[in-house]
């Protein structure tokens, strides 16, 4: 089981074929999520996560079993000057029912919040356009460059360099077309009426997908949260932590009570005797704090997502949007290439967007451009404009497979089994 866990914890790592709102989704929640529930367990069930006041007259191993009934059947919590006064109906009602399965629900948010990730990666395998290692090489790349370009200040650059880099851009170029080609190329794709509705756009609406799931779960999660926790506020965590700067605390209130009641009975000869016993639920001083603090984050996710949607259907979906995102990546232009007309006309730029990159091909542009820079994202986009000018190369398919496929064997970025 704990190599289970190792390797779980090992998978959640940045994936470089998102941005870092879906990272806050599938990587940082699901850390926070673990960090909490390891938290929880450790006190749960390494230390003591219940302690009962015990009559006199229950002597040995009867201490045990009652805290050991009581954590399992649930305390109630009233005010102390009222628990007499309580029928055995509002005892039920008033139950603690979440205290023991904090950690459990907690490792339950993180697998869900895995949930809409794994889809992605799955559409995202299945589709054939390969972006974690178009990403991955582009980020190798551009680091890899950045490295040398500071040694190279304290030296002579023969330009060996600049054309060393020129090649690898020509090949992750080559990459980005082969692998939005192959895609499109593949027949049995999943979602296949988004395929049938646009061909060429298939990634891009599967990463829309992925981020409306990202916003449904969130939504979802802060739903669950409250249904757990008891449905006394409509916005859970505004009411409570107002309650708390109001000075009403839990005894008060009734949130995360940290002194609770639990009836246990006790079998005689010919009857039964039911006692009170006063149980302590440290616990609860840690959960208040994680629960509040989990509330505001997924509040927060939740508005960040949301945001995020409308930001991707938009730049997705607006055929301006694309259009101005690769103008925008081609004024990147480095001194050794021609520079692009300032008149040039828009009718250019849209037959490259749209007859040449295709949504596919913007998306991947763009999510280079979020992981691995706008410069290495220009230099790609600059090699595809030269490619979409060439006369030559549009009859030349084969040479364009061929480097690609020789990009892909020798590029280590680009091992398609770590994906």
């Amino acid at each position: 089981m704990l190599n289970d866990v190792g390797k779980l914890i090992d998978r959640l790592k940045s994936r470089y074929d998102d941005d870092v709102v879906d990272r806050m989704n599938y990587l940082y929640t699901s850390w926070m999520l673990i960090v909490a529930s390891l938290l929880v367990l450790a006190k749960q069930y390494v230390g003591e996560s219940i302690q009962c006041w015990i009559p006199k007259h229950f002597a040995g191993a009867w201490e045990e079993y009652i805290e050991s009934y009581c954590f399992i059947e649930n305390t109630y919590y009233f005010p102390v000057d009222v628990i007499n006064k309580t029928t055995t109906e509002q005892r039920k009602d008033a139950e603690v029912p979440y205290y023991q399965w904090v950690p459990f629900f907690l490792i339950g948010m993180m697998f869900v919040f895995l949930l809409p990730r794994f889809v992605w990666r799955s559409l995202n395998w299945r589709s054939g356009l390969k972006i974690t290692g178009i990403v991955e090489a582009a980020r190798i790349t551009e680091t890899d460059k950045k490295a040398k370009t500071k040694v190279l200040k304290e030296g002579v650059d023969d330009g060996s360099e600049r054309k060393e880099y020129g090649q690898i851009t020509q090949n992750l170029a080559s990459m980005i077309l082969y692998n939005v080609e192959k895609g499109r190329a593949k027949k049995k794709l999943p979602l296949g009426y988004l395929r049938q509705r646009s061909e060429t756009s298939y990634i891009t609406n599967c990463y829309i997908l992925y981020k409306a799931m990202n916003l449904g779960n969130s939504l979802l999660q802060l739903y669950l949260l409250n249904l757990f926790l008891g449905p006394e506020y409509t916005f859970w965590g505004f009411g409570v932590l107002n309650d708390l700067l109001l000075g009403k605390h839990w005894q008060t209130s009734g949130h995360f009570p940290r002194i609770t009641f639990c009836d246990v009975t006790q079998n005689r000869l010919f009857h039964g005797v039911t006692h009170t016993v006063q149980c302590v639920l440290m616990l609860n001083l840690f959960n208040e704090k994680i629960f509040i603090v989990l509330w505001f984050w997924l509040a927060i996710l939740s508005l960040f997502n949301f945001i995020n949607l409308v930001y991707w259907v938009l730049i997705s979906y607006v055929p301006q949007f694309e259009i101005e995102f690769v103008k925008h990546l081609l004024r990147f232009t480095d001194p050794d290439c021609l520079k692009i007309p300032e008149d040039l006309p828009d009718e250019s730029y849209f037959e490259f967007v749209h007859k040449f990159l295709r949504k596919d091909g913007v998306t991947v542009l763009r999510l280079i451009c979020d992981n691995a820079g706008s410069p290495q994202a220009a230099a790609i986009t600059r090699c595809l404009w030269d490619r979409s000018k060439d006369e030559n190369f549009k009859t030349e398919n084969g040479r364009l497979m061929a480097s690609s496929r020789k990009m892909n064997h020798a590029n280590p970025a680009y091992d398609e089994t770590r994906y």
